[in-house]
């Protein structure tokens, strides 16, 4: 019997294996969808955020560039040192007090930002500067995103103050100024262009965003704004008598009007210098900046600031070490 029992269980085995052969590899079972949240990383050696905070008046932000300590989540470290506000002196939080971070993270390419709802007591004249302070730092340190969506406990929010927060938020137009358009011409018509102007304090750039209209149809180019930036920054006496961009370096001759009184002195002189070479050499056609005056080549500016040679901005602008 235990012969017959031991026989059968061999011709069963024997059935299940060739049965197994006959149907060949057993195929993996469908994955199930993945949380599509995902972390909102960085790549690990991106050590350089800039955090926006708002000057010490209270009217503009300003940016303000740190290392942060190798890590691919230098969004939310970053985000973390916006929260609690600058410091550093000379600059106001541009977040209210008391807000924390629930989390960060992303799903596909929009970026998530969860905050307590202590942002709603957001004072309704800053909320603006507040999301766009948010946005600015956020977006540039997390990889494939383009939109960041607020969310406060969790939940979205149609509006905060009469700003709209519904839908995904875009890298904003920091400090953008209102100019008086041409007729028929629209903000979308015109190039966006970021120049620099110090702050009261002279400690630090400010960045600007001036509209330039298109001309016979056509944008302006890295020449024409820079003229039209350059005669933001400049004092009164001085002016741009001529303007040319060749090979990466833009070649810039100032006429001096000495009948109009100088009133910079030497570290204003250097602030306002400062910016103009910063604003020229972020635009894509120009790598450095060459100053002559009245024509000529000079060593100095009035107040003994060197311009010899070809002029380079920092590698970081408002650096805090």
């Amino acid at each position: 019997m235990k012969r017959s029992i031991y026989i059968l269980l061999l011709i069963i085995i024997a059935v299940l294996a060739a049965l197994l052969l006959l149907r060949g590899p057993v195929e993996e079972e469908a994955q199930l969808p993945a949380d599509p949240r995902q972390p909102a990383l960085a790549p690990a050696e991106r050590t350089l955020a800039t955090v926006w905070y708002l000057t010490e008046e209270g009217g503009l932000l300003l940016p303000l560039q740190m290392r942060i300590h190798a890590t691919d989540e230098v969004a939310q470290v970053a985000l973390e040192q916006l929260l609690a506000g600058p410091a550093t002196a000379g600059l106001q939080p541009s977040i209210p007090p008391g807000v924390r971070l629930n989390g960060i993270y992303k799903i596909y390419q929009t970026v998530y930002v969860d905050l307590t709802g202590e942002f709603l007591a957001v004072e309704p004249e800053h909320t603006q500067q507040a999301l766009d302070a948010i946005t600015a730092t956020v977006l540039p340190l997390v990889s494939e995103c383009r939109n960041l969506q607020l969310l406060i406990d969790g939940d979205g929010c149609d509006e905060i103050n009469g700003v709209p927060t519904g839908e995904p938020l875009t890298m904003p137009l920091i400090n953008l100024e209102q100019d008086d358009l041409p007729q028929d011409i629209t903000a979308a018509d015109c190039r966006a262009v970021l120049y620099y102007l110090p702050d009261e304090s002279l400690q630090y750039l400010v960045p600007h965003t001036m509209l330039c209209p298109p001309e016979d149809g056509t944008l302006p180019g890295d020449a024409a704004v820079l003229r039209q930036a350059a005669g933001r920054i400049l004092p009164e006496c001085l002016s741009v008598a001529a303007l040319s961009v060749e090979g990466g370096l833009a070649h810039l001759d100032l006429a001096y009007d000495q009948t109009v009184a100088y009133r910079s002195g030497a570290a204003s002189e250097q602030a306002w210098l400062d910016a103009l070479v910063a604003t020229a050499c972020q635009l894509e056609q120009i790598d450095a900046l060459q100053i002559t005056l009245d024509g000529a080549a000079a060593a100095t500016l009035p107040k003994g600031t060197p311009i010899s040679g070809q002029l380079q901005p920092p590698e970081t602008i408002n650096y805090l070490p």
